[in-house]
């Protein structure tokens, strides 16, 4: 069975939700991800071997060097629209995050990125844990994913003259998106909001 696609133009998109709809609805999902409510599912994709890219769960093309260059190459494309990149903290931190701000202030590509930070890279703690349940690393918790005590992932983007912010406390999620959208649509500067969940066990 062929699996089919849909490309959504910029109309589909904003005929269901706002930007203003979309942060709410983010700032809802991180607070309920950062007090442990909710989990991140285990991640699934779809080869697109054509592009060596992979259509990812939230869904995302991302091309394998990172879904920072993916955004930036969006906003150079269309620098009249508004472009959010979340991505977790592993894969930012192993993405060469200060690259992708300097890349982004170097050439005027206000770009919002929302770090979800967990101080551990789940993904591959994951595909540790399920693949040798039993093995040495996962019984002595060695799996080589922490990433305690962890970067002031913010502090990248500003050390790159963007806008950076870090939130601890869920209530303060949706007032720290409005600032670092701001920055981006009015300020016309990148910005990352570096937001602190649970760790994960």
């Amino acid at each position: 069975m062929a699996i089919r696609f849909r490309l959504l133009t910029e109309a589909d998109v904003k005929a269901v939700v706002t930007m203003d709809d979309l942060i709410e609805t983010m700032a809802s999902a991180l607070q309920r991800f950062s007090t442990g409510r909710v989990t991140q599912p285990v991640r699934t994709v779809i080869p697109v071997e054509a592009n060596d890219s992979f259509f990812g769960t939230m869904p995302a093309l991302v091309r394998a060097d990172g879904n920072r260059a993916a955004a930036l190459g969006a906003k150079l494309a269309a620098r009249d629209k508004t472009v959010i990149c979340c991505v977790g903290d592993g894969a930012y931190i192993f993405g060469a995050p200060t690259a992708a701000h300097w890349v982004a202030r170097a050439y005027d590509l206000p770009v919002l990125f929302v770090v979800y930070n967990n101080r551990a890279w789940n993904a591959v703690k994951r595909a540790v844990n399920s693949v040798a349940p039993d093995g040495w690393a996962t019984r002595t918790g060695m799996v080589l994913s922490d990433l305690d005590p962890a970067p002031e992932y913010e502090m990248i983007c500003q050390s790159c003259g963007g806008y950076g912010e870090r939130v601890d406390d869920p209530a303060d999620l949706p007032a720290a998106l409005a600032r670092a959208a701001h920055s981006v649509k009015v300020d016309r500067r990148q910005a990352v909001v570096n937001v602190v969940c649970k760790k994960p066990r």
